[in-house]
């Protein structure tokens, strides 16, 4: 369950009333049964990678498990195709990567902030690298592939 991160990319194609609709539909998302996550995921549309490409977006996942392992909230981003600052990613043009951050524990913590848990630089830590590619299974869906 993702959505855009809008507390640092909010830019000026984004209302404050859309950034308030995304929020309410990401909230949603996060309490659903797993069975009506699906049921959304089929309606979904495969995103164009170019619209993703320099923005992050906030991440939430649902299994409980990853509440107690401390990795329930995350942050997804995307470089644009003119960074290549990461070693190996230089000829892969879909490329992304995740953030850690902060984690409140308990129910609610879907409806708290996306705190970025800085090094000891204060700069945001970026790991798990991965190239996005189509998924030929499954219609509308991409594949993050973390093997590049």
């Amino acid at each position: 369950i993702v959505r855009l991160h809008s507390t640092v990319l909010m830019g000026d194609n984004q209302t404050e009333s859309q950034d308030n609709d995304s929020k309410a539909q990401f909230e949603r998302l996060c309490v659903m049964s797993h069975k009506d996550l699906e049921t959304e995921f089929q309606k979904g549309k495969q995103p164009n990678f170019t619209d993703l490409q320099g923005n992050e977006f906030d991440g939430y996942n649902s299994i409980f498990l990853t509440d107690i392992l401390r990795f329930r909230k995350f942050i997804k981003g995307f470089l644009p195709t003119t960074l290549n600052q990461f070693e190996g990613f230089e000829n892969k043009p879909n490329r992304g990567y995740n953030v850690w951050v902060k984690q409140d524990m308990g129910f609610s913590d879907h409806k708290g902030k996306w705190e970025i848990a800085p090094n000891k630089e204060g700069q945001p830590i970026r790991h798990g690298f991965y190239t996005v590619e189509n998924d030929p299974r499954v219609e509308n869906a991409v594949l993050l592939y973390y093997s590049y």
